[in-house]
Order: structure tokens, then C-alpha cells, then sequence
């Protein structure tokens, strides 16, 4: 769910709403994002806005990812979770993604969890963020970006998630040609 969330930039809500019908691995490989879960509501017929309900194509190696984890799995059917939990309603609870999956997984791999260049604290959201800055440095075009990421405006996308590193800001500026 880690990997995924990093890989794709699904909201937590999102990937604990899904299900195995859900997904397409095989032409145009993607995922159908048509509904959510909040935590004390449960799960909700629609994503978080009209724009959320979208299809997030996904790369080769998150194909495999979710392939081997459909094999281990049994193969369920369609309409099983793929991240089943211990929630009501079988659902993953959100608040175990950041208190039982991630601040576990940056003890120990020595990453503080305050952000110390923005003074933000680390969440799982903040996987949503790297997925867009990486994005963004890879060169994904916003307009592009805006509708993989589920936002009703790319000017949402450009100010939350535009801001770039200085290392990817160097090796931009570093291919421009002057004549």
C-alpha cells in the first residue's frame, strides 16, 4: 500500500476504498478511481470531488507490483478489497497508515519526521507530494498531472505541488544552449 501510494499518488482514502475490479493491468494499464473512504463515515459512493473520480494510468512496475500481489492473494474476486483491514467494515483504518505503517518505516529507516526544510511534519499524504514533485521533475505537464492527481484545476496542481528541488532546478537550467 506504501509502494503504491508512493508510485501513483492515490490519496489514503482511495487506495483503502479499492478493489480488485478496480483495476486494469492489462491495455492501458490503470487504476479506476470511483469512490473513497473517510474514517468515521466509511466508504463513500464517490471520490472527494467530481474530478477525483478518474482513471490513474500506472508504469510497468507498479503492473507488476499489483500483479504478484494479485497471485498471492488468490486471485479474489472483483469486488474484494485489495487492502483489507481490521476497520469497520473490514476497511484499513487511515489513522494505522501513518501511526502503524509510516512513522514505523521512517524509524528505521533514519528519516525524521519533521521535514526539516519546510518544518512540516511527515503524513501519509506526503507520499501523494513526492509522487508529484518526481512527477513534475520528470517532466509530466501539469494539465497532465492535474488529472492523474484527481484536481478540479491545474491551478490547484501548480500551487500545491509546483515547487521543484534546487538539484532538479540546476539540471534544467544546466541543458539550456545560448547562442
Amino acid at each position: 500500500m506504501f509502494v503504491l501510494s508512493y508510485k501513483t499518488g492515490l490519496r489514503s482514502g482511495e487506495l483503502i476504498a479499492l478493489t480488485w475490479g478496480d483495476l486494469e493491468l492489462l491495455d492501458e494499464p490503470h487504476i479506476r478511481v470511483r469512490r473513497t473512504y473517510v474514517e468515521g463515515l466509511g466508504l463513500q459512493a464517490t471520490a472527494k470531488s467530481k474530478a477525483g473520480n478518474r482513471d490513474v494510468f500506472v508504469t510497468p512496475d507498479v503492473v507488476k507490483l499489483l500483479g504478484d500481489w494479485l497471485r498471492e492473494s488468490g486471485n479474489p474476486a472483483p469486488d474484494v478489497l485489495i487492502f483489507p483491514g481490521a476497520g469497520q467494515g473490514g476497511y484499513v483504518r487511515g489513522s494505522h497508515l501513518s501511526k502503524g505503517v509510516l512513522y514505523p518505516a521512517l524509524d528505521r529507516a533514519g528519516i525524521e519526521r519533521l521535514h526539516q526544510p519546510t518544518g512540516t511534519e511527515r503524513t501519509w499524504h506526503s507520499l501523494r507530494h513526492t509522487y508529484a514533485r518526481i512527477a513534475i521533475e520528470g517532466g509530466i505537464q501539469l494539465k497532465q498531472l492535474q488529472e492523474q492527481m484527481g484536481h478540479e484545476s491545474w491551478a490547484v496542481t501548480d500551487r500545491t505541488y509546483s515547487d521543484v528541488s534546487p538539484k532538479a532546478r540546476a539540471a534544467a537550467v544546466g541543458v539550456l544552449k545560448f547562442v
